[in-house]
């Protein structure tokens, strides 16, 4: 399909079935790493066009 996107897929541990305080905390951590890391390479790829 022609200017679909992208699909992106994370597996980050459920929070809620983690007893460590900091879970919440950790895996927004992750989330924003990850999504930081996409649109570095996404600007990046732009820029090399």
């Amino acid at each position: 399909m022609p200017s679909a996107g992208e699909v992106i897929a994370w597996d980050f541990p459920d929070p809620v079935n983690s007893d460590d305080p900091g879970a919440f905390r950790h895996t927004l951590h992750n989330i924003h790493e990850r999504i930081k890391l996409f649109v570095l390479l996404k600007t990046k790829h732009l820029e090399d066009l």
